[in-house]
């Protein structure tokens, strides 16, 4: 599953249900982003979010 996570929230795709409920029952605070379009061309979450590197 593509997803990001803080350590307590999760942003995945709002389809994954199943796999929100079960993140939800473990105590995670679950976002559900709509990622139709971006799912078509084979992306997801991940796609969405920068590399955060420490200046050299």
């Amino acid at each position: 599953m593509n997803a990001v996570s803080d350590g307590r929230h999760v942003v995945l795709p709002q389809a994954a249900t199943g796999l929100i409920a079960r993140l939800r029952e473990r105590g995670f605070e679950t976002i559900g982003a709509d990622l139709s379009e971006l799912l078509k061309g084979g992306g997801s979450v991940k796609c969405c979010t920068p590399a955060l590197r420490p200046a050299p």
